[in-house]
């Protein structure tokens, strides 16, 4: 399983010109199964075309206030059927957003406020498959998942063969600052103009692009993550949690109409 500071530790050694250097010579996805060549000219960035009447939807709803996503069954499909058949059970009533990165993002959908419940392996709703899609990208607004690693036979071991998943929880992205000199250093990437401008103005955080898997995108309901990314935070051994509770109330899955 990969470690919990792991996404503290992404977030703290952002570097703009690597990611320029991914946007003028394609990009690399990197995952601990597979590596791949993505061609960027190539990408349809589908986030970019917003909701379209008839597409699926969740509407979560926390004591903070209410975030709708479309969610992308083409792109994702077994983490999106995965969500679904969780929120229709009921299964995210009543769980905790449990850790706060302050400004970035937040992590959600632990039965317990700490995020501490252990990850019941056996359970097949915490055995979705690692899903990256070149066409969706780390923007605001963004839900992702965070891949672990299974249980591994001694062979599987022996081979370096990883079973990765991604379980119940999930992570839902604010933006780190573009200042003009990372504005400047991603447009100077001449290769995918489209993709630097969409980080601009969308905001979002480009150094986990290709890394976690994406399966939904905020439509309504930013000043919502705003407003919970700046929540009061516990240090210490409790590192990053809210200091006081943030609950999802509910997650309803629908159809997106005017």
């Amino acid at each position: 399983m990969r470690s919990k500071s792991t996404l503290t530790a992404i977030l703290l050694c952002f570097a703009a010109v690597t990611f320029v250097m991914a946007i003028a010579l394609g990009f690399k996805s990197c995952t601990a199964t597979e590596q791949k060549y993505i061609d960027l000219s190539q990408v349809q960035l589908v986030q970019l075309d917003g909701v379209k009447v008839g597409d699926p939807i969740a509407i979560i709803k926390t004591n903070l206030g209410e975030i709708r996503a479309v969610l992308y069954p083409k792109e994702a499909p077994k983490t999106v059927e995965n969500f679904i058949a969780l929120a229709e059970s009921g299964y995210y009533d009543g769980t905790y957003i449990y850790k706060v990165e302050p400004g970035i993002c937040f992590s959600a959908g632990s039965k317990d406020a700490d995020g501490l419940a252990e990850i019941d392996f056996e359970a097949e709703h915490q055995k979705a498959p690692v899903e990256i899609s070149e066409n969706l990208w780390p923007f605001k607004g963004a839900f992702c998942t965070l891949p672990y690693q299974g249980e591994q036979s001694f062979l599987e071991k022996l081979k370096g063969e990883t079973n990765e998943y991604t379980s119940s929880k999930f992570v839902v992205l604010n933006s780190i600052k573009f200042d003009e000199e990372t504005k400047n250093a991603l447009l100077e990437a001449n290769k995918s103009d489209k993709l630097a401008n969409a980080f601009i103005e969308k905001g979002g955080i480009p150094n986990f692009s290709q890394i976690y898997p994406i399966f939904a995108q905020t439509y309504e309901g930013f000043d919502v993550i705003d407003k919970i990314t700046a929540v009061e935070i516990n240090l210490g051994d409790k590192k990053n949690k809210p200091k006081e509770d943030i609950i999802i109330e509910s997650i309803e899955i629908s159809t997106y109409t005017k």
